[in-house]
């Protein structure tokens, strides 16, 4: 388990420094960390506390990174900014991605899937692992989907809360980020066991799918978003603009507010990535990823 640990990690993070490669390369040179790469991270440091077979200690661990990436970021003062400030330049975390990773990085102040960040993204994956352990322990049935059900409102609530301190920000991935988003996958977890699991829809198929083929489906629809993002076209009203931006612009703002014309956008493009991981799924039966 181990050695497959290793060499997932491995391949995951080569491969999130291959996109990097084509789509975020910045003046400082290649962008070193990605979604991949904190995947890869988070698999490995997962796998490692499995290995152990020590529930508690994955609960303990997860609880500690949270608490502890609190008071580190709202406590150890920052040069020239000082404790406590979230700004983009002023956070610690923006600070040491600056700091350590150099031009190496997504944007000026830091990245989002930094090196502190990191910390309370693998709590995050050990939500999951706690998820999969309550589903291996009361199977399928009403007492796991009350027992998710619970523990997400519970996760949710107090990522709430937490959020007057620490307030919600997926950049930096605040703890009460983690919480809240957490608890709502927890509980959108036993919605889909109740729903699908036990009377399979067909309106299911392309979560099935998209569940199925999560990474390869990632990778294809960011290398495409990243395609309509970087290509430069003229919009209709004759400004600089991007594939992205042109067809939103052709498509839905004609008949749609600005907000409502990008939410479409948006559906669209998810529902196409939907399409794709279905027909997909279907010709690569056997062939999970």
């Amino acid at each position: 388990m181990a050695r497959q640990a290793l060499l997932r990690a491995a391949g995951l993070f080569v491969f999130g420094l291959l996109v990097n490669l084509v789509l975020f390369r910045e003046a400082g040179g290649l962008r070193w960390p990605g979604v991949l790469q904190r995947i890869a991270v988070c698999s490995l440091g997962v796998s490692g506390l499995l290995l152990l077979e020590a529930p508690a200690l994955e609960a303990a661990t997860a609880a500690l990174l949270l608490v502890g990436y609190w008071l580190i970021m709202t406590r150890v003062s920052v040069p020239g900014y000082g404790a406590g400030v979230l700004t983009p330049e002023g956070n610690l975390a923006g600070w040491l991605d600056r700091k350590i990773l150099g031009g190496h990085i997504f944007a000026p102040w830091g990245d989002q899937e930094g090196l502190l960040s990191t910390l309370p993204a693998l709590a995050t994956s050990l939500l999951g692992v706690g998820a999969g352990r309550i589903i291996l322990r009361h199977g399928r049935g009403g007492r796991t989907v009350a027992i998710l059900g619970a523990a997400g409102l519970l996760l949710a609530a107090l990522g709430g809360i937490g959020g007057r301190t620490f307030p919600l920000n997926k950049h930096i991935w605040t703890s009460s980020y983690a919480l809240l988003t957490g608890g709502l996958t927890l509980g959108g977890l036993a919605c889909s066991i109740l729903l699908i699991d036990e009377r399979p829809a067909r309106w299911a198929l392309p979560l099935e799918a998209m569940g199925r083929r999560a990474l390869m489906l990632y990778a294809v629809s960011g290398l495409i978003y990243g395609i309509q993002e970087f290509v430069a076209v003229r919009l209709p009203d004759g400004s600089a603009g991007n594939i992205k931006l042109w067809i939103t612009a052709t498509v839905f703002d004609p008949w749609l507010s600005s907000k409502t014309a990008s939410l479409a956008y948006a559906l669209a493009f998810t529902a196409l990535c939907a399409a794709f991981a279905v027909v997909y799924d279907a010709r690569h039966k056997r062939d999970y990823s």
